[in-house]
């Protein structure tokens, strides 16, 4: 998946969370952190972020 897809996919799940519980908005930068430490710990492919994991995030 490319970054601009991924980026857009992100911005999307962050307005919809502020929309239905601005909570959790937050949490999309905590898992992307979580991502990239993931990565680095070659614990995770590249490239493929959490997002894609979860419902809605395909």
């Amino acid at each position: 998946m490319s970054k601009n897809v991924t980026q857009e996919r992100i911005k999307r799940l962050e307005q919809h969370l502020k929309q239905e519980n601005p909570v959790l908005a937050g949490c999309v930068q905590s898992f992307q952190k979580l991502d990239r430490v993931a990565r680095k710990l070659g614990l995770m492919a590249p490239r493929i972020p959490s997002l894609r994991r979860y419902p809605g995030g395909r």
